[in-house]
């Protein structure tokens, strides 16, 4: 989950150009110990130059990734460890003092700034889904775009395929300079910023999205049906499992006590022959469409044994006839 809010950015940022830049420095000190013949100790500093250009990298990289905060404060507790490590060692006489301090305060202002990182991921994680409301009549109209807005709109949809997340957000933005009340647009720069290709792929990114800012502006504008969309978006893969366990145990509560009264009255039916019986189970069937076996009921119900004859009912009708005109059975021939 990338946050452009993220309240640890600015420290790990600092901190990683300070990683990177004592590292270039170290490189230059290692040649210099190299030409004069201390190759022991280059190659120390070239495992130190290889540690802090990581830590640089990745600072600088993830500063605003809440979901990489974890990864971050585990390397610098690492480097902190070292650092003192290396401090006490300054101390006694291996090594400058002053420089070992400096690097200290960097490895603290790196620790620090990827625990407030994880401390935001927290709250995130645990805040409420806020809920939007929906638009009154009077602020829900339907626009349509000029053909250039949905020339980039695809052109940013393009670039967000081949992972070119930079121009794809420099696409919608423009979309946005000409159309500030775009959805569309402000869901193409929240798969850019979570550096997704698809908008479909906001259905299994792991983290909730509905804290950022691009989401929030989407949903604010977006019409009564891609509003839906947007709202199963914001749940997370356990989340929509959830809902569609629900959704057939519904299905189950509502249909099973008709799929049930079928059954208990089907041979009877069927031994009795009453026409409007008949016609009342095969209305009960094709309400229950695909559940169960219903459909293969209404089938075999519907076998035709007699030309003239409906196997259900047992009312004459025209050998041409498809359906029973008594009760309405569909006949299978």
């Amino acid at each position: 989950m990338y946050s452009s809010d993220a309240p640890g950015r600015g420290l790990l940022k600092v901190s990683g150009i300070l990683y990177i830049i004592y590292a270039g420095i170290q490189v230059i000190a290692s040649f210099i110990l190299l030409s004069h013949g201390f190759g022991g100790f280059a190659f120390l500093l070239i495992i130190d130059v290889v540690w802090h250009l990581i830590l640089g990298i990745m600072g600088v990289k993830h500063c605003d990734s809440l979901m990489k905060s974890k990864t971050l404060r585990a390397l610098a507790i690492i480097d902190l460890v070292l650092t003192i490590i290396a401090v006490f060692g300054a101390l006694f006489g291996t090594g400058s003092t002053l420089v070992a301090l400096a690097i200290l305060a960097v490895s603290i202002s790196f620790l620090v700034g990827a625990q407030k990182n994880i401390t935001e991921l927290a709250i995130s994680m645990a805040t409420p889904r806020r809920s939007y409301p929906a638009r009154t009549a009077a602020q829900t109209y339907v626009t349509v775009p000029p053909p250039e807005t949905n020339t980039l709109i695809r052109r940013g949809f393009m670039s967000l395929e081949d992972s070119q997340w930079d121009k794809a957000d420099d696409f919608f933005e423009q979309v946005l300079n000409k159309n500030p009340e775009n959805a569309k647009a402000y869901v193409g720069k929240l798969c850019a910023q979570l550096h997704l290709n698809r908008e479909e792929d906001l259905l299994s990114h792991k983290s909730p999205i509905d804290s950022f800012s691009n989401y929030k502006r989407a949903m604010q504008f977006a019409d009564e049906k891609y509003r839906a969309t947007l709202e199963n978006y914001a749940f997370t893969p356990e989340e929509q499992e959830k809902k569609e366990q629900a959704r057939i145990q519904r299905d189950f509560e509502e249909k099973d006590p008709v799929y049930q009264s079928v059954l208990g009255r089907l041979d009877e039916t069927r031994a009795r022959k009453n026409p409007e019986q008949c016609k009342s189970l095969v209305s009960d069937l094709r309400a229950l469409g695909r559940y169960q076996n219903a459909e293969q009921i209404l089938r075999e119900l519907g076998a035709v044994t007699a030309k003239d004859y409906c196997p259900l009912c047992n009312a004459s009708h025209q050998a041409d006839r498809a359906t029973c005109s008594q009760c309405g059975i569909t006949f299978v021939k």
